[in-house]
């Protein structure tokens, strides 16, 4: 029996509960699930960096490099980001067009693919070209396409880190330097690229460390017309100051857009004002006034 994608992002959701359990309680059945990647573990602790294969909670497998930070979580648990993790299973439907900027080595992208479904479509921009090679071998999927670029608030070329594949997950357009760790990589922007699309964006995800305020100015149309869900990463809470997040909440304003805190409540996604809440995580949820009660109710 077919399963409809509501039932098959329910299953997957519970799925990754199981899966939080397991890890949260160690013992023989946390033993027993990470036999599968005895090898990346060892190889973990002895300090090497190298590429590995490994299993997801969703029923994929993905490439990363064993002692990266974002790899380390993917091979010890199976996920990575809980929240956003558990927002794309509870928002994202067949059929539906989720952008993933900034996909790292490509687990959302993944996630995204299944969710979204051979209707549905999941682009990609990884601007690293090391670490683009690995996201190229991951997403596969005929839904998705994986573009070696930037984006930003213009087309062009700019400068980023170039960190050794093992810090990939820290090399930043925003931090770039002239010392001699930067390379030239090509720039677009979000209204630029999707001039002529024809389908609607639904989601949004950008995670491009410290850019995403440019990400912002050159996706104008984009917002406007489509009004897709937003999931910015912002900073770390401290004491409750969340100023980037602030920051791109007073510039999403005036297009209709409000502010969320989102996380993992025990077994249910809890989303939250901005200004009344608390976070655990760096991620901020922005979603047009228009789809907000959609949301809500996606998440209940």
């Amino acid at each position: 029996m077919k399963l409809n994608g509501h039932k098959k992002n329910d299953l997957l959701f519970k799925k990754m509960l199981q899966y939080i359990t397991i890890n949260n309680q160690g013992g023989f059945a946390c033993y027993w699930r990470r036999k599968a990647v005895v090898l990346p573990i060892i190889l973990q602790k002895l300090g090497f960096n190298k590429i590995v294969n490994i299993p997801l909670f969703f029923n994929r497998r993905m490439n990363v490099i064993t002692g990266e930070v974002i790899s380390s979580g993917l091979i010890s648990f199976g996920y990575a980001e809980i929240a956003l993790t558990a927002l794309m299973l509870k928002i994202l439907r067949q059929g539906d067009f989720m952008v993933d900027v900034g996909t790292h080595f490509g687990y959302e992208a993944l996630l995204a693919s299944q969710l979204v479904g051979k209707n549905g479509s999941v682009v990609c921009f990884e601007p690293h070209p090391d670490t683009f090679k690995i996201a190229r071998k991951n997403l596969t999927e005929s839904n998705i396409a994986v573009n070696n670029m930037a984006v930003g608030s213009a087309d062009g070329h700019i400068k980023m880190l170039n960190n050794d594949v093992s810090q990939s997950a820290f090399n930043s357009i925003s931090a770039s330097s002239d010392d001699g760790a930067s390379i030239d990589v090509p720039l677009v922007s979000l209204d630029s690229f999707f001039k002529e699309r024809k389908q609607k964006i639904n989601f949004i995800k950008c995670d491009v460390e410290g850019f995403e305020m440019e990400v912002l100015k050159g996706a104008i149309n984009v917002i406007e017309q489509d009004k897709p869900v937003l999931v910015l990463e912002a900073e770390m809470p401290e004491n409750g100051e969340r100023v980037r997040a602030r920051e791109f909440a007073a510039f999403l304003n005036p297009y209709s857009y409000r502010a969320f805190n989102f996380g993992l409540q025990g077994s249910d996604l809890k989303i939250e004002d901005l200004d009344q809440s608390k976070s655990d995580h760096a991620n901020v949820l922005f979603v047009h006034e228009s789809m907000i009660e959609i949301v809500k109710q996606q998440i209940s």
